[in-house]
């Protein structure tokens, strides 16, 4: 069932995971980028 809803939906799905990985990995991004600026700025004050 799975194989046959991938073979049709296989672009949506490609785009779908594709906004999610995206968006997290942003998200990610920014909170990591922001705890390291909050630890260096604290170490430096």
């Amino acid at each position: 069932m799975k194989l046959i809803a991938m073979g049709v939906m296989g672009a949506n799905d490609i785009l779908f995971n594709a906004t999610v990985l995206s968006f997290t990995l942003i998200l990610v991004g920014l909170s990591l980028g922001f705890l390291l600026l909050k630890i260096q700025g604290g170490e430096a004050e």
